[in-house]
């Protein structure tokens, strides 16, 4: 039953892989409401880099979820442009409403995959705990050349500032295979996020 179900949540993300353009994976912190200043900033985002042809790509739930999908599904009249990608947990509330390509999970590492193959760059909104799971599980597949030269793009200096000391006093020290600045990017506008996408994707096209 486990290879089975493997196998089928495997299957679900290789079919859209084949039929999506361009995305970008958003995510940050749930617990942040519609009235928040940074709701509203990743509704913007979303919406700007949809109207450029990307795709987005979320884990469906709420909170700075939502405001991604809002803003991917708000954007355009193109359908699809918005997915969600789910995992099944008891405690976890359903797929936003926003989503118009939801896809289900019950095993993380075919989530993670989904992620990381469906992307072309990985944006981290502010957030907690979860966040920066997702942030140092990205930093660890790019640090060992799993993804490649995919940009990392933190979002707003000013709250990452604290981390930002911590990873170049890591850097420092040697604790990272690469250079941190090839590492990650750091951004405070939506024209800088798709500045850094566009570099990146200039780049592989050369290479």
């Amino acid at each position: 039953r486990f290879v089975e179900r493997a196998a089928k949540e495997l299957r679900q993300w290789q079919e859209l892989l084949a039929v999506i353009g361009p995305a970008v994976s958003i995510w940050g912190s749930a617990r942040i409401q519609p009235d928040h200043p940074y709701y509203k900033a990743t509704v913007e985002l979303a919406a700007y880099l949809t109207r450029r042809g990307f795709f987005i790509i979320t884990g469906a739930g709420p909170g700075i979820m939502e405001a991604a999908n809002r803003g991917a599904r708000e954007a355009t009249k193109k359908s699809g442009t918005s997915i969600g990608l789910r995992i099944e947990l008891f405690f976890e509330q359903g797929i936003n409403p926003f989503v118009n390509v939801p896809l289900t999970f019950k095993y993380f590492f075919a989530r993670k995959m989904g992620f990381v193959n469906l992307s072309q760059a990985f944006i981290a909104m502010p957030g907690g705990m979860g966040t920066m799971d997702e942030f140092f599980e990205i930093l660890a597949l790019k640090d060992r050349g799993y993804i490649g030269d995919l940009p990392i793009i933190l979002y707003d200096r000013q709250f990452y500032a604290g981390l930002r000391h911590i990873l170049k006093d890591m850097a420092r020290q040697g604790m990272f295979r690469r250079p941190l600045k090839d590492l990650i990017a750091f951004a405070d506008t939506k024209e800088e996020v798709y500045h850094h996408i566009k570099k990146s994707m200039a780049a592989e096209r050369k290479n």
